[in-house]
């Protein structure tokens, strides 16, 4: 009867910390989630640990914050209707992912979080890992900031401010103005390619969808290329010029 109840309790903590997530929309340290369910420090590192093993938190290096996977999503996806993908959208994807030979993904905008719409897995064993789902707040990942370059000016910088929530402190004028040159920098060169932004070692070459191509989904997307920061910085040109090559070719 004791293990059953301690089972019970296990189990409500880890829908308690996802719900958490839900109401907070951003990423959270473990001191805070401990904090907010009062729980010990090593119980909550237990459970944490616990939920990222299984696939449903991720840890990022940079600054020991969790956040949700796409496995999360990926639970009730069935209970919605499926976004519609352009199925020539789908073909052009595997032929990219073919030629590039790197985890290839189709992402658009939900709620300010990147939305993976469509994977393509990678051929090389030590690659990234990906599922079709919601991920992280735009503004913290490659991916998401050239979604947020596809947006006017004024709406993107709305939607960093309302994020970050720092604009008044000198580090969170620091950070909007990085934040803001990097997005002018992509709307000139047409795309965005980014270095260790959210995993560390992990590179991210981000072509926009032409319009043209958008049917199906009303809104901006990008086609991501993601791999090791080596294999992608060695190639960014040739990929880049491939996977527009291949945008193109279908219009």
């Amino acid at each position: 009867m004791a293990e059953s109840v301690s089972i019970s309790k296990s189990v409500a903590r880890a829908f308690q910390v996802l719900e958490l997530f839900r109401a907070h929309r951003q990423p959270l340290t473990a001191a805070a989630i401990g904090r907010q369910l009062a729980l010990p420090q090593p119980s909550t590192r237990a459970l944490l640990k616990t939920l990222v093993r299984l696939g449903y938190l991720v840890l990022t290096d940079a600054d020991r914050t969790y956040w949700p996977t796409g496995q999360v999503t990926a639970l009730g996806r069935w209970l919605a209707a499926e976004q519609r993908i352009p199925v020539r959208l789908t073909l052009i994807l595997n032929r990219i992912a073919g030629l590039a030979g790197e985890t290839t993904s189709l992402c658009g905008l939900r709620d300010g979080n990147v939305e993976i719409l469509q994977v393509c897995k990678a051929q090389h064993p030590v690659a990234l890992q990906l599922e079709a789902g919601v991920g992280v707040a735009a503004w913290r990942t490659a991916v998401g900031r050239a979604l947020l370059a596809r947006l006017p000016d004024a709406e993107s910088t709305g939607l960093l401010g309302a994020w970050l929530g720092q604009e008044r402190t000198p580090a969170g004028r620091r950070v909007l103005q990085s934040l803001h040159r990097e997005l002018k920098r992509a709307r000139a060169d047409g795309y965005l390619a980014g270095y260790n932004v959210f995993l560390k070692g992990v590179g991210t070459l981000c072509v926009p969808v032409p319009e043209g191509q958008l049917a199906g989904l009303n809104a901006p997307a990008v086609v991501a290329v993601a791999g090791l920061n080596d294999r992608i910085r060695a190639r960014e040109l040739p990929l880049l010029r491939m996977i527009r090559s291949e945008l193109r070719r279908a219009l």
